[in-house]
């Protein structure tokens, strides 16, 4: 009976994802949450009462998985210098690897946003630290010990998010077009498979000091 439980259970926090990925919180109801997961609405608010109750923990699971995909224990031995990479890679491949976690979350920071951040932030730990602060610690290392520029450590993440985001979401439509019309020939898997190495490049070269 308890497989029985757990793969119901399982089936409705699927389609749940699926729906509030498609939808937003706003525009999802109990009622299609229930067809897509092929059960009766009696049933996904046993397991879960409210959509509120639901949201959350799809929220809490897909910020958890979000954080691990990117944040790793160990991470913190590592030189700024070979941290950014493997951040950036991290980031650039779960993207690729999950689109449909990363429009979740893209698309409850716009259409939710203090109540998914609220969810999020408390998600944002690794082990006993904040997974932001020993980033921000490798950049203030690098910074005293003149490794790099004077710099706003919060406009790097918002440079290094920025450029890892947007062209994944742009680039499988733009980049053929733009190709088309100046009769280039263009692989986009290669362009995206190379993306994460330009980013690490162009931001530490960005912020190196001379």
């Amino acid at each position: 009976m308890r497989n029985m439980d757990t793969g119901t259970e399982e089936r409705i926090r699927k389609a749940a994802f699926e729906v509030f990925s498609e939808k937003g919180k706003a525009g999802t109801t109990m009622r299609e949450i229930a067809q897509r997961a092929g059960v009766n609405k009696a049933l996904v608010h046993y397991y879960f009462r409210t959509k509120d109750s639901l949201y959350e923990t799809i929220a809490e699971e897909m910020a958890r998985l979000a954080l691990r995909l990117v944040f790793r224990p160990g991470d913190e031995a590592l030189t700024l210098e070979e941290l950014l990479p493997v951040l950036i890679r991290r980031h650039i491949e779960a993207m690729r690897a999950h689109p449909q976690l990363f429009r979740f979350l893209i698309g409850e920071l716009a259409s939710n946003r203090a109540e998914f951040l609220a969810i999020f932030a408390r998600q944002l730990t690794l082990g006993e630290r904040h997974v932001w602060s020993y980033f921000l610690e490798k950049i203030e290392e690098a910074r005293k010990e003149g490794r790099i520029k004077e710099m706003d450590p919060f406009q790097l993440i918002l440079d290094i998010v920025s450029l890892n985001i947007f062209p994944l979401l742009v680039a499988p439509a733009l980049l053929p077009l733009i190709a088309e019309k100046a009769g280039i020939e263009l692989d986009v898997e290669q362009v995206l498979e190379e993306r994460a190495d330009h980013v690490a490049r162009l931001i530490w070269d960005a912020i190196k000091k001379e």
